[in-house]
């Protein structure tokens, strides 16, 4: 658990300073594509649910185009490999007001945690 939480405000510094990050703000249904995308390409290492199917949370009074918002919850680790129980990290990626980063964030954190699972040995230990 220490080891993330030191490791991690280092991984998000690096995310920052990629000179190769092709960031785009992503709209709801962009980010919903996003983690689905991801879930079927890195099936290993992460799963997307519905918070509304798995903890039985209502929907809000909201509306994301012609249907519900649905709040996703993603869980990245190694699902292939590791049984042991590991220590939990949450990272919320609410919107607060007008501020629409949150989410975003949250989406290119998993692709780079993703995307250097295999490559990056401070990456595979988180």
């Amino acid at each position: 658990k220490m080891l993330v939480q030191l490791l991690l405000p280092f991984l998000l510094l690096h995310l920052c300073l990629c000179d190769d990050l092709d960031y785009k703000l992503l709209p709801y249904h962009s980010l919903t594509n996003f983690f689905h995308n991801l879930s079927d390409h890195f099936p290993n290492l992460i799963k997307v649910e519905s918070v509304h199917s798995k903890y039985s949370v209502p929907f809000q009074s909201g509306r994301c185009g012609n249907s519900n918002c649905t709040i996703y919850l993603a869980t990245i680790t190694d699902f292939a490999h590791s049984k042991k129980p590991k220590p939990k990290v949450y990272l919320s990626g609410n919107l607060h007001g007008d501020e629409r980063l949150g989410p975003n964030v949250m989406a290119y954190l998993a692709e780079y945690l993703l995307e250097n699972a295999n490559r990056d040995e401070n990456v595979a230990r988180l």
